[in-house]
């Protein structure tokens, strides 16, 4: 696995060096990286300089860095064993797992959300009040289509869940999930990545990826006649006036406001068609390829 950035110019810059990446955050100055061997690197973007931390409780084949989200104080890292915090300012850990309220061990997603995180993991989504150090939990019983969580999105009052069986919604002051799946518009029910812009959700699943317009209620289906490189959307985000795609057989964008497409494949630089993430930090993006699942 390797990390590339993509700058406007249109110039990938290779990173060989960062191999076993799993998830990367952007923080200001810093790239925050998890890696498949229990550390993570903060990358100085203005010295170039790197810090190598091992992250405690992650053992065997449990080592694996599934997720990360950054505050002002803490990193937190999920994993198979648990939520797990680390103070940036003394370096201090601690573990959080079902004895302290987790609905499961292994953490998939993280979303921030100001004080609160919204943890996707393998049974049940989780709201942890950082504050109070404090977990409230969601399940099938409670509304959810599926009780795995594989990944989420923050989004003012709503937050969004996906599944393998469909797309969550959930509204703050309704205190009421919804549930979206084919029925509604979906091009499939396994929903790979979610990211929200405005009055619009963009949504990658398995076959193709969704634009909704929550004004309207309404979906758009987007697949490879359309301009994709595959069905096989692994994560979306946004740049500009474009929108970027993170598929199976490379990273396709599209722009809003000239209606075109472009593509970028093996052929134009990127190591591995299989992206798995692409990060957007001001005029450049971080990408993450893979031919691993993890």
């Amino acid at each position: 696995l390797e990390l590339k950035i993509y700058s406007p110019k249109e110039s990938i810059i290779k990173h060989p060096e960062l191999t076993g990446i799993t998830t990367v955050c952007v923080e200001r100055n810093y790239i925050w990286y998890g890696k498949d061997n229990g550390e993570f690197i903060r990358f100085n973007k203005s010295t170039g300089d790197s810090l190598v931390v091992t992250v405690p409780y992650l053992s065997g084949l449990e080592k694996c860095i599934f997720t990360m989200a950054v505050d002002s104080e803490y990193v937190w890292i999920g994993a198979k064993a648990g939520l797990i915090r680390y103070e940036k300012s003394s370096g201090n850990w601690e573990k959080y797992t079902t004895n302290e309220g987790l609905s499961a061990n292994a953490v998939l997603n993280i979303g921030s959300d100001g004080n609160y995180l919204w943890i996707g993991t393998s049974y049940g989504l989780n709201k942890f009040d950082k504050i109070n150090e404090e977990f409230k939990k969601w399940y099938k019983k409670d509304g959810l289509i599926f009780d795995q969580i594989d990944c989420v999105a923050v989004n003012g009052n709503y937050i969004w869940a996906g599944t393998i069986l469909g797309l969550n919604r959930y509204s703050k002051i309704e205190d009421k999930w919804e549930q979206f799946t084919t029925n509604n518009g979906l091009l499939d029910n396994w929903i790979r990545g979610i990211y929200v812009n405005g009055d619009y959700v963009w949504v990658g699943t398995k076959n193709g990826a969704n634009k909704y317009n929550k004004e309207t209620n309404s979906w758009q289906s987007i697949t490879a006649s359309d301009g994709l490189l595959s069905n096989v959307i692994n994560c979306v985000t946004e740049s500009l006036d474009e929108i970027w795609f993170g598929t199976n057989a490379g990273v396709s964008i599209y722009n809003k406001v000239s209606n075109n497409w472009k593509n970028y494949t093996t052929s134009e630089g990127i190591t591995n068609a299989n992206v798995r993430f692409i990060i957007s930090e001001d005029e450049k993006l971080w990408i993450v390829s893979s031919s691993k699942e993890f």
